[in-house]
């Protein structure tokens, strides 16, 4: 069992500090995942849920986490993918269903290139560059192969790539 894992128990244990260290750690990465599948506005509630729902885990589905990142990157997505459908749902029931929402990113033509790739495209791409996952955590937390993810992750930044005039590339490539 790893330390982290140990924190992840003493954490479900209602232990305030081991809650508070995996937030401090953890939350940055996950807000961003889920703003990239759910919706910025829905990302604060997506990891709340997150970490309710691990408060009700059993203890031996906690003790057998061997990454936290990868788990809770998988946790996100399902819960953001859940906000998904029921907000859609939702939406269906009152009014005709809104258009995609807008990945705020601190350069406004990198967030409109965000914006326009498919969900599962930009899902990776904050994976691997803001969440800061390797492959093997993202293969992991999105329940692919490795060689999928890295080959699905090329093609969304090529089309990111297409997207972007060459001004707009080096600002990216900077950050």
């Amino acid at each position: 069992m790893t330390h982290d894992t140990r924190i992840l128990l003493a954490m479900r244990r209602g232990d305030e500090a081991a809650a508070r260290r995996v937030w401090t750690e953890h939350s940055p990465a996950m807000l961003a995942h889920a703003g990239a599948v759910a919706g910025r506005s829905a990302s604060e509630d997506v990891v709340q849920s997150v970490f309710l729902s691990i408060l009700r885990l059993p203890r031996r589905a906690v003790a057998r986490v061997r990454d936290p990142a990868a788990w809770l990157a998988r946790l996100t997505r399902h819960a953001a993918l859940n906000h998904l459908r029921a907000s859609r749902r939702e939406a269906s029931r009152r009014q005709p269903p809104p258009g995609p929402s807008a990945y705020v990113a601190h350069d406004e033509a990198l967030s409109r290139a965000l914006a326009m790739l498919d969900r599962r495209e930009r899902e990776l791409i904050v994976l691997k560059h803001v969440a800061g996952l390797t492959f093997e955590q993202i293969a992991e937390a999105l329940g692919k192969n490795r060689n999928t993810i890295v080959s699905r992750h090329r093609a969304a930044l090529a089309r990111l790539r297409e997207m972007l005039t060459p001004r707009e590339m080096e600002v990216a490539d900077a950050r």
